[in-house]
This record gives structure tokens, C-alpha cells and sequence, in this order.
């Protein structure tokens, strides 16, 4: 997440994330094909979770300057990745198990310190 942050602003958030996404892959994977697949649901809900919480973290100790615009930009961009991601193209969570009332609120957040002002 902080490298999402501190990336040049020309960099898109795939390049960004696409080695916590490869990381991801790579140890999903191995989770995936040694653990009873309804235990293995509930762990990759358990990391989205965390995941949002870690973008949450990230929100709330950002200092408020008016030129942050383009961070919480990122930290937005950063939720939608992460969210496709445990998604999965549909094979992953579903909608309902990913915009718990946590992450509404996450996206709400930022979609309000995103606005101009």
C-alpha cells in the first residue's frame, strides 16, 4: 500500500500492485491446493479483510493537507484493485462476502476526500 502511494503519479495502479498481486497468486495457490476448500474460503475472506483494514490504517494517518488529493486517488484505485483481485473474474469472493460495511464506509471515505473542494 505504501508503495501505491509513493509511486510516480505516470506509474498505473496494476504496475504499482502487481507484485503484491503476484505474492498473492503465488502463496493463494499453495493455500488453495492444501487446505478443505470451505477453510481456504474463509481464510481469503479473512485476507480482504485485512486488506481493507490496512487501506483503512492508511486513511485515517494521512495527514489532511488539500494537496493529498492524488494519495487518497491512489488509496481508491488501490481498494478496486485489491477488490477484482479477491474476486477473481467471479471464482473468487462474491460481491456480498467483499463490500462489507467496512469497505462501504472505506469507499465512501474516500470517495469524499477525493472530491475537489
Amino acid at each position: 500500500i505504501d508503495e501505491a502511494m509513493q509511486a510516480a503519479q505516470g506509474a498505473t495502479i496494476e504496475q504499482v500492485l502487481s507484485p503484491l498481486a503476484e505474492y498473492l497468486n503465488t502463496n493463494l495457490k499453495t493455500l488453495s491446493s492444501n487446505l478443505l476448500f470451505s477453510v481456504f474460503r474463509n481464510l481469503l475472506e479473512y485476507i480482504w479483510m485485512a486488506a481493507v483494514n490496512a487501506l483503512s490504517k492508511s486513511v485515517s494517518t494521512l495527514p489532511k493537507k488539500p494537496n493529498q488529493k492524488y494519495l487518497y486517488q491512489r488509496l481508491r484505485e488501490s481498494l478496486e484493485f485489491l477488490r477484482e483481485f479477491f474476486n477473481a473474474g467471479g471464482e473468487g469472493l462474491t460481491d456480498e462476502q467483499l463490500k462489507t460495511e467496512q469497505y462501504k464506509v472505506l469507499l465512501n471515505d474516500l470517495d469524499l476526500l477525493c472530491l475537489s473542494t
